[in-house]
């Protein structure tokens, strides 16, 4: 697909790409070793080939941040999980992951702020609970890019510039 959005390097050296409207295409070398998983097909869902960020985690679990949600997706079987919903609110768009030392998932979103996700409860949580765009919150914009830097994640946003938030606080 002609719009990639994201790319993501596996611990094997093969590279992961998130596409708007093509799902993930996982590319291992060679043309002939391109695979193509569509999101869509796997969950029912039309949004979910909409991915706008990929990422590898620690463990080596493929992970996509879509129009609809947050997918793990397992190379081998061609097996995908809904992880993140949009629960109450039906317009969960992942625009950004990062990875904490703890194996965490940091989400920023289009609407709902920064969101962490464990993979390991499979549980969803606010990381800033205070209102967006409140005293010592981020700003009630689009969250585009996320990175840790040390302890302290670093929030892109789309005309709020570049923040940091203390992920044990949410400040």
């Amino acid at each position: 697909h002609d719009y990639v959005y994201d790319v993501a390097i596996a611990q094997d050296g093969s590279i992961w790409a998130a596409t708007v409207g093509g799902g993930l295409t996982h590319v291992r070398g060679t043309p002939e070793r391109m695979q193509r998983f569509d999101l869509a097909g796997a969950t029912g869902d039309a949004r979910h080939n909409d991915v706008f960020a990929v990422l590898v985690s620690a463990a080596g679990h493929v992970w996509a941040g879509t129009r609809g949600g947050l997918l793990r997706v397992d190379p081998a079987s061609g097996e995908v999980r809904q992880a993140a919903a949009p629960g109450t609110d039906d317009n969960l768009v992942v625009t950004t992951l990062a990875e904490d030392p703890a194996g965490r998932l940091w989400m920023g979103t289009l609407e709902d702020g920064v969101l962490v996700f464990d993979p390991a409860t499979w549980s969803l949580a606010q990381a800033n609970p205070a209102p967006l765009g409140s005293a010592g919150q981020l700003p009630a914009l689009p969250q585009l890019r996320l990175a840790f830097l040390g302890e302290r994640l670093l929030v892109g946003t789309w005309g709020g510039g570049l923040n940091r938030l203390d992920p044990q606080t949410g400040q």
